[in-house]
């Protein structure tokens, strides 16, 4: 199946979000983690905006589940609380560059070999 690229939360930039995808174990597992998130010390967490579970989710080839979320306002606050629970938790966060999705800052999956899915939500933080 082919995926349609212009449908990839963060493959068309945007003026006002940023988008990341936050490596989860399940769908459930991701809500849980989303409605954890809170101030870590020693972490500069955000002072405004949001975090927005999009209720999307890419498959790679090799079965690992990335959620997509929007950030707005502070965008590296958030990028910062996300990056510090997901190392707490063993998870990574990805990103779109190109025509790939960007996993950790160096592994490159091609989106033309993702899934694309829709999931339910949870709540906006």
């Amino acid at each position: 199946m082919t995926i349609d690229l212009q449908l990839i939360p963060g493959f068309k930039p945007h003026p006002v979000r940023d988008f990341v995808y936050v490596q989860g174990p399940t769908p459930q597992g991701f809500r849980d983690f989303m409605e954890t998130l809170q101030k870590i010390p020693g972490v500069q967490g955000p002072t405004s905006g949001t975090a927005r579970f999009l209720e999307q989710m890419l498959t790679t080839p090799d079965g690992e589940f990335y959620f997509a979320v929007a950030l707005t306002s502070d965008k590296l606050g958030w990028r910062n609380l996300l990056q510090a629970h997901a190392q707490r938790d063993h998870m990574q966060l990805a990103e779109i560059e190109g025509t790939n999705l960007l996993i950790g800052g160096s592994k490159r999956v091609a989106l033309e070999h993702c899934e694309l899915q829709s999931t339910m939500g949870v709540p906006t933080l």
